[in-house]
């Protein structure tokens, strides 16, 4: 397990954020990273969060190689639907912090969503990793030490 620290909000820690670094996808090819060297960005570990959020910058080349579909919602949001298969795919989105790599499976990423449809589980935005990220990791929150710990599942 790697120790993370949390990041303060304003001095303040109300809330469980660390420094996320990196964002790759692993396939039967490789690993391409998304992110540029030097990316770092403070994000939110929500369990009440359903969805995680990458940033917009990146989310096109997901678009593309998951092939998702944008939906309008009724409030103006727009989330994005991906082929069910990919729960069968073999593949990652590998989170990089300092230490570690969660690896997300592909299969975590198809929410199934009635009549045969999946919404994808990650979002244009930033600042919040939410279930479908949470789901792969072992997380624990020190609290008392201010640090995070964080380590792959292992189904």
């Amino acid at each position: 397990m790697t120790t993370l620290p949390i990041v303060p909000n304003d001095g303040v820690y109300n809330l469980l954020q660390v420094d996320w670094s990196s964002l790759s996808l692993t396939d039967q090819s490789g690993t391409t990273t998304y992110t540029a060297d030097g990316f770092s960005e403070t994000v939110i570990l929500d369990s009440g969060t359903t969805l995680s959020k990458v940033p917009s910058d990146v989310f096109p080349s997901l678009i593309q190689y998951f092939n998702l579909q944008a939906q309008s919602e009724s409030d103006g949001s727009t989330v994005y639907s991906v082929d069910c298969n990919i729960a069968s795919s073999h593949g990652s989105i590998d989170f990089g912090f300092s230490g570690v790599t969660i690896q997300v499976p592909f299969s975590e990423l198809a929410l199934p969503a009635g009549s045969g449809s999946c919404l994808f589980g990650l979002q244009p935005g930033d600042g919040i990793l939410g279930d479908t990220f949470l789901r792969s990791a072992y997380v624990l929150y020190d609290l008392g030490n201010q640090q995070i710990g964080l380590a792959q599942t292992v189904f």
